[in-house]
């Protein structure tokens, strides 16, 4: 279609539906093309939207700006000469070069953002989700299932049940443990030491009292 791709993302997650997101630039007129072919290779479409961005309005407001900066310039161009053949002081000279230097970066910034809006005008983006078969585990168990079927879902269910555990057991022995470490160790030393100190006071009072 004589595009290109302007972004590819994925991103692997682990128990979960695969998916892949690519931004595709193809030329105006071939969008319906684009359109009905990506609806060919896809086994099925879940979902598709549409939508316009009207930019005229910004191409002629750009173009009209870059008109007036380039007008601005000619003139800077010429009073420079005129300061140059009147025997301007370097001030004067300094102070034009400097105004000719901001607005050819004016005009520079303004010429890419032209283009920008042309590239927008003869393109359309489309915006693909493409997603992977369903992940391993997340099936429901059907009573009609044949043996193989049903052997394929219980193994997958008993790796899903294991992998969870596991993961479980490292976040406990990562974060839980030493969480409780540093909370409950602190506060039973506390305790304990209360309890000793207050033994002892019992003991000198029971003492004391003959």
């Amino acid at each position: 279609m004589d595009g290109y791709v302007v972004k590819s993302s994925h991103r692997p997650r682990e128990g979960r539906r695969d998916t892949r997101r690519i931004a595709l630039a193809v030329r105006a007129d071939r969008f319906g093309d684009a359109v009905s072919e990506l609806r060919q290779l896809a086994e099925g479409v879940e979902a598709e939207s549409l939508s316009a961005e009207d930019v005229a309005d910004v191409v002629v407001d750009v173009e009209a700006r870059l008109t007036n900066l380039r007008s601005a310039e000619e003139r800077l161009r010429g009073l420079r000469s005129e300061v140059k053949a009147d025997d301007g002081s370097p001030d004067a000279i300094l102070a034009v070069f400097r105004e000719l230097t901001d607005l050819r970066g004016q005009i520079e910034r303004t010429e890419a953002q032209q283009r920008s809006l042309r590239q927008r005008v003869g393109f359309a983006t489309l915006d693909v989700d493409v997603l992977g078969p369903e992940a391993p585990g997340t099936a429901v168990a059907d009573p009609d299932m044949g043996p193989a079927a049903m052997w394929d879902y219980a193994v997958s269910t008993l790796v899903s049940s294991l992998r969870w555990l596991f993961n479980a057991a490292i976040f406990l022995g990562v974060v839980a443990l030493p969480l409780a470490a540093i909370v409950v160790v602190p506060i039973a030393a506390v305790a304990w030491l209360a309890k000793r100190m207050g033994g002892g006071w019992q003991k000198a009072t029971v003492t004391a009292a003959p």
